[in-house]
């Protein structure tokens, strides 16, 4: 009986120590794919009240869209150098950011976030490859490669000229600028 005594009083006592001790919440941390305008996804890590605050940056931005992109293309066609050719809607995206995990150790987050890069670097890598295998006529190849880096050299002004038009309209709006993370595109 003594010791179920002693037992419960240690037992007690552990808890009344525990109890006194406010212990500190641990900080989370998540790991989130980032899209960006241009379809370019990233990998990051950031605390739960960051994403919130992205979260809330992109749907202030959702707002505005169409606006946006409306007076970007007025804009596109009424720049003499983009005579006949179209503005490109389809290189235009909405941000967009998802949760993949979250995390109490910041270590682990990192290392979740270097093996999603290491994932998508093998497969562009593929890519790459797969493209190397298919392609045999070296013209073909030489002709493509410069249409495609033309293409994206539009898309990429486009995107540019539409952020443009989206800052005016975010900033004049909410009679602020926005929280708005430039270096998301930049990233790969």
């Amino acid at each position: 009986m003594k010791k179920i005594l002693t037992w419960c009083a240690c037992l007690g006592c552990g808890m009344l120590a525990a109890a006194a001790e406010p212990s500190a919440p641990r900080e989370k941390h998540q790991v989130v794919r980032i899209t960006g305008r241009s379809r370019k996804q990233s990998y990051e890590t950031m605390a739960p009240d960051a994403v919130k605050e992205f979260e809330r940056s992109i749907r202030e931005e959702g707002r505005y869209f169409s606006k946006a992109l409306m007076q970007a293309r007025k804009a596109w066609q009424a720049e003499e150098r983009h005579k006949g050719k179209s503005f490109p809607t389809a290189a235009v995206k909405a941000r967009q950011i998802r949760v993949m995990a979250t995390f109490d150790d910041r270590a682990k987050a990192e290392a979740k976030v270097a093996q999603y890069k290491a994932q998508m670097d093998e497969a562009e890598e593929r890519d790459r490859e797969r493209a190397k295998k298919k392609s045999k006529d070296k013209e073909k190849d030489a002709r493509e490669a410069a249409q495609q880096a033309e293409r994206e050299a539009l898309h990429s002004e486009a995107v540019s000229l539409f952020e443009a038009k989206l800052q005016e309209l975010v900033g004049g709006g909410a009679g602020k600028e926005p929280a708005v993370e430039k270096h998301v595109d930049d990233v790969r």
